[in-house]
């Protein structure tokens, strides 16, 4: 539909995800007590590591979730680590993890003793024991990973930007827990619709900052963000044991120039920046109405 001064488009874009994978990532695992308690060499500020940890370890030592902590990894607790940065913790922790717990069950192993169990892994035989075990999982490869976005909007004549959809078509690897894969992609929306519509700092002529605080600096409300996500999730699993992938920063990647081209469309502009300010839009809109009459 489009009527003088309003306008709904749709933007598409494809891109590429390079995760920060070189030079690896460390990982540590201690048994005590009956207890699984778990290091590595990046923290999570937000992105909830514990989930695809206690998915893995759970999985690869074949005990229940519940008896695994994950604690916050510190130079006291490990030799070495990298970080979470660059999509890479799920990816290159995860394969960490992986080498650990296995190298773990080595160990668990050999410390039965004499017994009817002995040379063969048990979960009963690893829970009763102590053992820890640290590595670092060096990794030279790169796996990267395909993405489309299409976005929807509308601007009314007021310069007001709506958004309606965003759609995210995404290579995956293999998912380690779909709906934490998806959350991570809708966090990735609003970010990529913040840095385009509303994050900026001002300055005076002088140099002095005018943001006071981070909602003075554009925070987009529920509002302002898309009802509708579409979400599709291709799994084409790497090379690594768990066949995973990069995906947290593939949102803010993808969406801003598809959001940029659907404003571009029904604007009939061209934006060469971000953040597009209200008053770009607004200037934008009236100039396209202008046309019109």
């Amino acid at each position: 539909m489009e009527t003088l001064g309003y306008s709904k488009k749709a933007g598409l874009s494809f891109f590429m995800l390079f995760p920060a994978v070189q030079p690896g990532e460390s990982a540590k695992i201690v048994v005590k007590g009956g207890r699984i308690r778990v290091w590595l060499g990046g923290n999570s500020h937000g992105q909830a590591h514990e989930v695809f940890v206690k998915s893995i370890l759970s999985k690869e030592l074949e005990v229940p979730e519940s008896v695994i902590e994950v604690e916050r990894g510190d130079t006291d607790a490990l030799s070495r680590g990298v970080g979470s940065w660059g999509s890479r913790s799920a990816l290159v922790g995860g394969a960490a993890l992986i080498e650990a717990a296995r190298k773990l069950k080595e160990k668990a192993k050999e410390g039965v003793g004499e017994t009817l169990t002995s040379g063969r892994y048990t979960p009963q035989n690893l829970l009763k024991g102590e053992f820890e075990v640290e590595v670092f999982k060096e990794l030279k490869e790169q796996f990267n990973s395909f993405g489309a976005n299409l976005v929807e909007l509308e601007v009314d004549e007021t310069g007001f930007v709506r958004i309606k959809k965003c759609a995210s078509y995404y290579d995956v690897g293999k998912a380690l827990n779909p709906w934490m894969v998806e959350s991570q992609i809708i966090g990735g929306c609003a970010q990529a619709i913040a840095q385009v519509l509303y994050e900026r700092a001002l300055y005076s002529q002088d140099g002095a900052l005018l943001v006071s605080s981070i909602a003075d600096a554009g925070v987009p409300t529920v509002e302002d963000l898309p009802q509708n996500y579409v979400i599709h999730l291709v799994e084409n699993p790497s090379p690594l044991p768990h066949g995973a992938k990069g995906v947290g920063e593939s949102a803010t990647i993808g969406v801003p120039p598809a959001l940029v081209r659907a404003l571009e469309k029904a604007l009939k502009a061209r934006f060469t920046k971000t953040p597009i300010s209200w008053e770009d839009v607004y200037r934008a809109q009236q100039k396209l109405v202008a046309s019109q009459v």
